[in-house]
This record gives structure tokens, C-alpha cells and sequence, in this order.
């Protein structure tokens, strides 16, 4: 099951053991330090990667949003 919350909450259906994925879609950094830009399109490219992996159970992943 995936959810999406906002960042800093604790929902009441998270369980002790519960994975959440965080993001912060930016590339300020990588601008910054003269870097090539790309890394705000990173959460989007992450959960796509993700999204059709079979995870054992009864790991549940839940989508802290932020991007």
C-alpha cells in the first residue's frame, strides 16, 4: 500500500517497522556547486523505478510526498 503524507506527519495507520521514502525536489545544491542540474526530477524518477517492485511482506512502503 502506498500513501502519500505530508512531511512531519504521523499518520495513524503507520505501523512500527513501516519504510518512508522522503523527498526534496531541488537542484539549488547542484547549482551551487557548479554541478549539472537534475536532481529535482529525482523523487519522480525514484518512485517510478519503485513502483512495480514486489516487496516482501509485511514490509509497507509509504510515500512521505515532498516532490
Amino acid at each position: 500500500m502506498s500513501r502519500r503524507m505530508t512531511a512531519g506527519a504521523c499518520p495513524r495507520w503507520a505501523e512500527p517497522g513501516d519504510v518512508a521514502f522522503a523527498a526534496f525536489r531541488s537542484d539549488e545544491g547542484v547549482h551551487r556547486n557548479k554541478g549539472r542540474r537534475g536532481a529535482a526530477a529525482g523523487p519522480g524518477a525514484l518512485r517510478r523505478a519503485l513502483a512495480s517492485m514486489a516487496l516482501p511482506g509485511p514490509l509497507r512502503a509509504l510515500d512521505a510526498g515532498g516532490g
